[in-house]
This record gives structure tokens, sequence and C-alpha cells, in this order.
């Protein structure tokens, strides 16, 4: 089927309406898409980054009572039970601690309460908070490990003494992981939620229960990175795919080795683009529908003279031509030209 010349006009003029609107619409996807995935890996950061600090607060508040209940001791006359407890038991107060002690080179182990002695056979030199914390030379905080007594998660904090600049023992206290638990639980979103990791990568810290102490790079191979990610970088962005669902995932690493992560399904996060791009869609096919109306329209009244003009070529080509009509010359453009040239015979 052979198109007419006002076909071609609305056809290529269609054509070019909708590669315009085609290169609008992929520069401004493109454009759209990174602008918000920056500003959603920012905020997602600054979540990660919020949950660390406020993480790290806590645990510092309780490690400055610990190193002050130890900068004390080492001032005592002598280290009995007589005078350290009372200085244990205010510790274990001000840091909500289940328990608080002390544990001495010379074996000895004292509680904040006065009745309580350490297992037969128990000594505090041999166990890990002593150790780390006298290796470090410094204040010190454990893996989180799953109490015996509570079956709760929890760790332990410990904070070395030193007279006169000698090394005489370690103060430490047990901590529950309650209020870290639920900072981080609270962190959830339409798509999202926070978790964390010890300092050996193993997840304490997780809404799905069935993960916990696993590694991120076990749960997905497309986390199979993640490890070396995290490790070469203070905080950062990761994608990787979970259950088939593309995800987005901020971490920010702890002073104390542990690190804060913060999830969101990438459906959820560009929902508003993919919103936009539909909506996009949409009008550019309606404009183009609008487009071709009018211009159908505005053909028809222009090339109204073409028309008039083949119907007297008609007449003037049939035997009966009469070379006295005609056309009427309503503009002044190149179509009122010819109407005028035909007119002069």
């Amino acid at each position: 089927m052979s198109l007419g010349f006002k076909q071609k006009i609305a056809l290529s003029a269609s054509l070019f309406l909708g590669l315009s609107l085609l290169i609008f619409g992929v520069f401004s996807y493109y454009s759209s898409n990174t602008s918000l995935r920056h500003e959603i890996e920012t905020i997602k950061l600054a979540q990660t980054h919020l949950l660390k600090t406020e993480i790290e607060a806590w645990l510092e508040k309780k490690i400055n009572v610990l190193s002050a209940t130890s900068d004390i001791t080492a001032t005592l006359p002598e280290l009995s039970k007589t005078q350290v407890t009372p200085y244990l038991k205010i510790a274990k107060i001000h840091t909500n601690a289940l328990q608080t002690f002390i544990g001495l080179e010379d074996g000895n182990m004292f509680y904040d309460n006065y009745d309580k002695k350490p297992k037969e056979g128990y000594d505090p030199r041999k166990r890990g908070w002593y150790m780390q914390a006298k290796a470090a030379n410094g204040p010190i905080v454990t893996n989180v490990y799953i109490g015996s007594s509570t079956g709760q998660p929890m760790i332990s904090l410990a904070v070395p003494v030193y007279v006169n600049g000698s090394f005489i023992g370690v103060i430490a206290n047990d901590i529950l992981l309650e209020e870290v638990i639920e900072k981080i639980n609270s962190t959830k979103f339409e798509g999202g939620y926070a978790f964390a990791t010890d300092n050996e990568g193993k997840l304490n810290f997780h809404p799905n229960k069935e993960v916990s102490n696993k590694k991120l790079s076990e749960l997905d191979p497309s986390l199979k990175g993640i490890d070396t990610a995290v490790m070469s970088n203070a905080s950062g962005i990761f994608e990787y795919q979970l259950n088939g669902a593309q995800k987005l995932l901020a971490f920010s690493k702890m002073n104390n080795g542990w690190n804060i992560f913060v999830t969101i399904d990438e459906d959820v996060a560009f929902k508003n683009i993919y919103d936009f791009l539909t909506t996009l869609l949409i009008t550019g096919i309606l404009m183009i529908i609008i487009s071709l109306l009018l211009m159908r329209f505005i053909l028809q009244a222009q090339f109204r003279p073409l028309s008039h003009l083949n119907q007297l070529i008609e007449n003037l080509a049939s035997s009966e031509g009469d070379l006295t009509k005609r056309l009427k010359v309503t503009s002044h453009d190149e179509l009122g030209d010819i109407s005028h040239n035909i007119n002069l015979f």
C-alpha cells in the first residue's frame, strides 16, 4: 500500500516525535536512577553510621566504668575481697551487668557478691577474657556468646589492672545484649532491615534466627566477595542477590571489629524510578496520539488548496477543461504561490 504525501509527513513527524521522546525518556531514567541510587546509598550508609555510633557509645560508657574501677582498685591498700567487692558492686550497677568480677595474677577471683566464689579448679588466668585483656594491654570486648545460665546472647568487657606499672589482674563483667538487639531490630523499613556481625564475621544480630552464627558469604554465592569488601573498607556499599531478589547492602565497621549492616530490596528502593518510567511511557504514548490527531487536523487544513488544485488540473486535463476556473488564494506561502500562478492561465 502506497502512502500519500500527508501520510508520509504524519509518519515522519510521528517517528521524529517518538524518537525524541525515547531519547528524553532514556536520558531522564538514567539521570534519575543515578541520582536516586546515590541518595539511597547515602541514606543507608548514614543509618549504619548512626547504629554504629549508638552501639559504640553504649559500649564506651560501660568500658569507662570498668576503667574507672580499675584505676580505683590500683590505689587500694590491698586486693582483698573486703576491699574490692564494694567497687565491683558499683561497677555492676552502673554497667547494668549480670555480674562484675576481678581475676588476679595470683589466681584469686572476687565477685560483686561477697558470698559468691569461683567453681572448684576455676583459674581466671586461663580464661579468654583475662588473656585477651592482658595481651591487649587495654579494654577488650569478647565475641558474642550464649550465656550458660541465661541462654541469651552476651558479651564480656574486660580491663587490665596495673599497680605502679605492673600488671596484677583484670576486671570484667558479663553484659546481656538486649539493648543492642533492640537498637538493631528497631531499624526496620519497607523492603529492608539492619543486622550485625561480630569480629569473626558471624551473624549474631539478625531478624532471621536460622542464620545465627553463619557468615554472610555462606548465605548466597553472590555474597562471596562481601568478606573481602568488609575487611578492606571501614564502610561501603555492596550489591548481592538473596532468594532471587536483587539487594543493596550498606556496612560500617565498629572499633571493636563488629560490622553494622543495612540491607534493602532494590525493587522497593527504586520503586519511584519504575513508577516514573511507567508514567513517562504512558505520557509519551498519549503525546504521540494527541500529536497525530492535531497533525491530521492541521494537514487537512493546510492541504485543502492542494486538493482544489488537483481537482482543477483533473478538469483541465479532461476534454472539457474550463480555463476560466480560478483557485481561491487563502495564504501567502508556497501553496498560495502555486494557486496564484495557476490563476494566470
